[in-house]
């Protein structure tokens, strides 16, 4: 056995057929492949009688090489051509000749959502729309071996009820006999095909449309310059050739070189190279002459498929003559504008500047034309997002916005104020390309505007709040949430007393340093005011009554040490404190108990301030000590001999004393330039000179100390015969201690140095006494006045 010479267990195919035809007997086929030969046989096998008894086994062989070869070839192709129907997107089915379905491949069975077992064996009719199955029908029995294809277009319906296109290709299989076989029926869905064909269409008939409604003239160009097509819609005679461009079919396949002039000819074909070279977009303009007239037309030229130009050309010939009127009254108009004293602007959208004048160039600080095209609004403007604010308003509601005033910069980067107007700035078409407007410099009228708003609100001689700002402030806090409020009323005492001896000046000095003390002295929250001439009060917020005096206290303590600084002219301040705990206590009325706290301290200290005052006076008279040193004491120690040597009462003496002591007072207020010229006075001059009776006598009379003597300083200067002032008094109305210094002031003037006069000596001043006895002088004392200078030779 084979098998046994190769050492397998199992016997041969031989051998186990030979065991098959001993058991059964009957004939068995096999095939056999040979190794040896490397061919394959058909074997057939059976077991027969033969003449001697004996079984033989019979055995007929044949070569069947080639048809295994041909069978594997057809498996493996039909192998193929299964896979090949189950992998492609196309729908395939095989149809029986009375049209069911034999075979679907898996795309059928997916687009109508069921399996290949549900659809073998149906009819085509469940899968076709019923409009469609006349069509279907008559496309498959159509079908003849000698035009066995047929394509045709239907919808079908999907598994999601979606009408799909779809595109079928059928063959019909026919026998030798010309029989229908089989009908093999593929479909390809061509639904997007059908979208993209459809909106071709439409985009034909809109581009149609487009080319229909243009009123310019359409031409198609070749690269070398020839007319493919034209679109025609005006009637145009061109030159001297006599070509119609109305007539579209003339031009077509004309050169452009025999129908146009030479140089116009020249400039399209240039421009035909140029748009294919650049494959962009590209503009030209020309003229020429149609029926005598000058025509301007602008082309514009794209690349319109391969070596192929699409030109429009328009003629804009009213167009360049509006902008030849517009060029020319623009040109009028800068010139205005450069005429014009305010700035005029022009900027983009974006706030970039396109236009000075020269007023403009001038208000920025000489920036040139070239510097200030392009520069942003945000470095013109101090406050550029109130400027945006503005230009945006002016752009959303179209309306101008006028006097608008914004701080600006100039070139050197110093500020000032502008008063802009603002409006849209349109092209010729009427859209909105920018903002323009004017502008001007108005630093000088805000600056004053500001000081007037600061003078309506201040004090101009101290600075602080003024009494209408303090009354709108009450109102404004009256009933509010800043409750305890606190207001302290203050009051300058002796004001008018300084003002009336040493002037205004002197008195505005002392507003400015108590100001200036009460400042110091409250909190930078706290709102001061001078409410009056010599009055101020403060409104202190959120403030109880313990630290409203802890405030007062410290305004006294720093009067005090403005005191120490100031000894020759003090402060003397009447102060009320006044705290309302609730909002149910009017401010007003608030206001009017520290007042009256603030009157009720008047009355308490005034006697002493004013004191204080009057020895200031004093010792600031003496300090000026004008005449010589000694001259009060010289004219006490004359008087008193005067006095004693008529028996004056005690009482008389020591006023006459003190009189000769203070009677110059009134003079503190008489500015040295008067006081102490060397020369004649003028009649001015004499007029403030002649007042200081009147000032001496006010300062005393406010004085405790002073004012027993006050109607005596008024009258010193009062002549025994009437021509005296300031009251004109004359012989005994003139009191006795007037007349005796009268005399002694006059002898102690001649006989010491003085800035209006020569000395003299005591001789010749008593013999001008003597002189003007009866007139000047009580006559009767003059004689007694001698006999005193006799009996102190001293005074000689």
């Amino acid at each position: 056995c084979y098998s046994a010479l190769q050492g397998k267990d199992q016997p041969c195919e031989f051998c186990t057929n030979q065991i098959i035809l001993n058991n059964g007997g009957a004939p068995y086929r096999w095939e056999h492949y040979n190794p040896v030969l490397n061919k394959t046989y058909s074997v057939t096998d059976r077991i027969i009688k033969w003449s001697d008894g004996r079984d033989v086994r019979f055995e007929i062989a044949f070569d069947v090489s080639d048809r295994k070869k041909l069978e594997q070839v057809l498996e493996e192709s039909g192998e193929w051509y299964r896979t090949m129907a189950e992998d492609i997107p196309a729908m395939v089915t095989r149809l029986s000749p009375d049209m069911r379905f034999t075979y679907a491949n898996d795309a059928y069975c997916r687009f109508y959502g069921h399996s290949i077992e549900g659809i073998l064996d149906k009819e085509i009719d469940e899968f076709i729309p019923p409009e469609n199955r006349p069509l279907v029908k008559e496309a498959l029995l159509s079908l003849t071996p000698e035009d066995p294809i047929h394509k045709h277009e239907h919808i079908n319906i999907d598994q999601n009820g979606e009408a799909r296109w779809i595109k079928w290709t059928n063959r019909a299989l026919f026998d030798d006999q010309g029989k229908v076989k089989e009908y093999l029926c593929i479909g390809e869905d061509i639904s997007e095909q059908k979208k993209t064909e459809h909106e071709l269409r439409n985009s034909e008939k809109r581009s149609r449309a487009i080319i229909d409604a243009i009123p310019d003239i359409l031409f198609l160009y070749s690269h070398d310059g020839y007319y493919l097509d034209v679109e025609v819609k005006i009637d145009l005679q061109l030159t001297d050739k006599g070509r119609q461009l109305y007539k579209d079919d003339s031009l077509i396949g004309a050169s452009i070189e025999d129908v146009l002039d030479p140089a116009i000819a020249e400039v399209i074909l240039s421009g035909i190279e140029t748009t294919l070279r650049t494959d962009s977009l590209h503009f030209l303009e020309y003229s020429y002459i149609v029926e005598g007239e000058q025509r301007f037309f602008e082309a514009r030229m794209v690349p319109a498929g391969e070596n192929e130009v699409m030109s429009i050309v328009r003629d804009i010939t009213v167009s360049k003559k509006v902008e030849t009127a517009l060029k020319e009254s623009e040109e009028r108009y800068r010139d205005i504008l450069d005429t014009m004293e305010e700035a005029y602007y022009e900027t983009d959208l974006q706030g970039n500047i396109l236009f000075f004048n020269d007023a403009g160039l001038r208000l920025f600080g000489g920036f040139t034309r070239e510097e200030a095209e392009g520069i942003s609004y945000k470095k013109i403007y101090v406050e550029p997002e109130k400027a945006f604010d503005a230009y945006n308003r002016v752009f959303l509601t179209g309306e101008p916005d006028k006097g608008l005033v914004l701080k600006m910069i100039r070139k050197d980067g110093s500020t000032f104020y502008g008063e802009i107007s603002i409006a849209l700035l349109k092209d010729r078409d009427g859209y909105v390309k920018g903002f323009k407007g004017i502008g001007k410099d108005v630093t000088e009228r805000i600056e004053h505007e500001k000081r007037l708003k600061y003078l309506s609100m201040h004090d101009q001689l101290t600075d602080i709040y003024n009494r209408a700002y303090f009354e709108n402030e009450l109102t404004r806090y009256d009933k509010g949430r800043d409750y305890p409020i606190t207001i302290i009323s203050a009051d300058l005492d002796g004001l008018k007393l300084i003002n009336d001896t040493m002037g205004h000046d002197a008195g505005d000095r002392l507003l400015k340093g108590c100001a200036s003390v009460l400042c110091e002295s409250l909190r930078a929250s706290d709102i001061l005011a001078r409410v009056g001439g010599d009055e101020f009060s403060a409104i202190l917020l959120s403030t109880d009554k313990v630290t409203g005096e802890e405030v007062v206290r410290r305004i006294r303590e720093n009067i005090n040490k403005y005191n120490l600084k100031n000894e020759d002219l003090p402060l003397g301040v009447s102060l009320g404190v006044a705290t309302a705990e609730k909002a149910d206590h009017s401010l007003r009325e608030l206001f009017k108990r520290a007042d009256n706290m603030m009157y009720r301290d008047k009355l308490y200290s005034s006697s002493s301030s004013r004191s204080k005052i009057v020895q200031s006076l004093l010792a600031a008279l003496a300090e000026r000590d004008y005449i010589t040193e000694g001259h009060a004491r010289r004219l006490e120690d004359l008087c008193r001999a005067v006095g004693e040597k008529i028996e004056l009462a005690s009482h008389q003496l020591a006023d006459l004393a003190l009189l000769a002591q203070v009677h110059d007072l009134g003079k503190v207020g008489i500015p040295d330039t008067i006081l102490f010229k060397p020369g004649p006075l003028t009649e001015e001059e004499w007029e403030v000179m002649r007042g200081h009776p009147e000032k001496g006598f006010r300062i005393a009379a406010s004085s405790p100390d002073l004012a027993g003597v006050a109607d005596l300083i008024l009258k010193h200067h009062e002549r025994w015969d009437g021509s005296g002032y300031p009251l004109g008094l004359e012989k005994g109305d003139i009191p006795i201690e007037c007349r005796i210094l009268g005399i002694v002031d006059a002898f102690d003037a001649m006989t010491n140095q003085r800035p209006y006069n020569k000395t003299k000596t005591a001789q010749e001043a008593l013999k001008e006494i003597e002189d003007n006895a009866g007139s000047q002088f009580d006559p009767n004392l003059v004689p007694v006045f001698q006999t005193v200078l006799e009996e102190h030779p001293e005074y000689l």
